[in-house]
């Protein structure tokens, strides 16, 4: 597992516009991701909701979460078990002071890993040993 820790990524749009952020890998390669840092720095409040894709199309269940809105307005999203082999995670906010917009949205110490790679092993069938008795 390794934290991406940039400075932070911002929306810098400056007129509340972004609609929300997207982050996938630059090669379209999947990942696991585990958990992020947000600070919503002009306290706007709102429920965040944070959605994951894979090629294109969304899996799993969103995890919605919310930041307190008091002290440093910021918190460490835990991503749950939806999370295992994407490509992509996208965040969009709805109410709050905003209209549902990112605005001066501080996002960074993304932890990803290797993905976890579904099984997708057909089950086998088996017969079992009474069935055999009752065919002699």
């Amino acid at each position: 597992m390794s934290v991406i820790a940039y400075t932070g990524l911002v929306d810098s749009a400056g007129d509340a516009s972004a609609g929300g952020a997207v982050f996938k890998s630059s090669a379209g390669e999947n990942f696991k991701l585990t958990s992020f840092f947000i600070q919503d720095a002009d306290q706007l409040d709102g429920t965040w909701t944070v959605t994951a894709y894979e090629n294109g199309s969304p899996v799993g269940t969103p995890q919605n979460f919310t930041i307190t809105q008091s002290g440093e307005y910021a918190r460490t999203v835990n991503l749950t078990s939806d999370f295992p082999h994407i490509d992509e995670v996208r965040i969009t906010r709805a109410g709050g002071s905003s209209g549902g917009h990112l605005f001066a949205a501080l996002f960074s110490n993304f932890v990803v890993a290797n993905p976890v790679i579904p099984d997708v092993t057909p089950p086998t069938a088996g017969i079992r040993r009474r069935q055999l008795l009752a065919c002699r």
